[in-house]
C-alpha cells in the first residue's frame, strides 16, 4: 500500500494544541494504516539536508499515538536527489532517527543524479539496479522471518 501525506492534512504539531484539540482524525486514520503494515519502505525527500517538514510533523503527531511509529517492523529508506549526493544527508539522518522509533532498518539505498540515473519506470544505471535489486530482497527476507 502506497500513503500519500497529501491525505493526511495535519496541523503543526504542539503539546498547547493537543492539549485543547486531542490527536487529529487524520493521525488516528494513518496509525490505523501503520497498524496494519508488515513493514515499511520509506522514500524520503531531501530539504535543506533533513526531511521535509511536512514527514516531520506527520512522524512528530504519530509519536503521539505509538512512540514506536514503524511498530519494530523491518524498514527500507531510500533517497534520491537531483545531485550527485543523492539525498545521502537525509538518508543517514534517518538510519540513525528512525531506530529511536521503531524501525529496524535491514537497509538503505541512495539514487544520486536522479535525471541521469532514473529513466521512465527504472533506474538506468545497471550497478545502481543491482544494488537497489540487493536491498529489496534483504527487506524482502527480513519480512518473511
Amino acid at each position: 500500500m502506497s500513503i500519500d501525506l497529501n491525505d493526511y492534512v495535519l496541523p503543526i504539531y504542539g503539546v498547547d494544541y493537543e492539549a485543547e484539540n486531542g490527536i487529529p482524525k487524520a493521525v488516528k486514520r494513518l496509525n490505523e494504516v501503520f497498524d496494519k503494515a508488515d513493514g515499511f519502505i520509506v522514500a524520503l525527500a531531501e530539504h535543506n539536508g533533513t526531511c521535509t517538514a511536512v514527514f516531520k510533523n506527520t512522524l512528530d503527531w504519530l509519536s503521539r499515538t505509538n512512540i514506536k511509529v514503524w511498530r519494530d517492523l523491518p524498514t527500507l529508506l531510500l533517497a534520491t536527489s537531483p545531485g550527485g549526493r543523492g539525498g545521502s544527508t537525509v538518508l543517514q539522518a534517518a538510519v540513525n532517527y528512525f531506530p529511536f522509533l521503531g524501525a529496524k532498518v535491514v537497509a538503505d539505498f541512495s539514487l544520486p543524479n536522479f535525471y541521469d540515473n532514473f529513466s521512465e519506470e527504472d533506474i538506468s544505471d545497471d550497478e545502481l539496479y543491482k544494488e537497489l535489486s540487493r536491498k529489496i530482497q534483504l527487506f524482502d527476507r527480513h519480512l518473511n522471518n
